[in-house]
């Protein structure tokens, strides 16, 4: 009986953690969305193609590598139990 237990909560964190990262590609593909949707605004807008100053490019990126990492982290959590 506690073997089972325990394997069932294990199998219910992992499940939980799968839906936690699935829901976080969500996110990271919209963040995708919308760094993609401001470099081609400032494209048309401006000509744009230097982002190194831009600081609402480098948050939005920044933002992305941040998902990126934590997306991965919880992946290997996943993988531990």
């Amino acid at each position: 009986g506690e073997n089972y237990l325990k394997i069932f909560n294990q199998l219910a964190e992992n499940v939980k953690i799968q839906l936690e990262v699935e829901k976080l590609k969500w996110d990271l593909k919209k963040k995708y969305q919308e760094l993609g949707d401001y470099v081609v605004q400032k494209k048309e807008q401006k000509s744009v193609s230097d982002f190194s100053q831009d600081t609402i490019y480098l948050q939005k990126t920044n933002e992305i590598i941040k998902l990126k990492f934590y997306i991965e982290e919880r992946s290997k959590e996943k993988g531990k139990l």
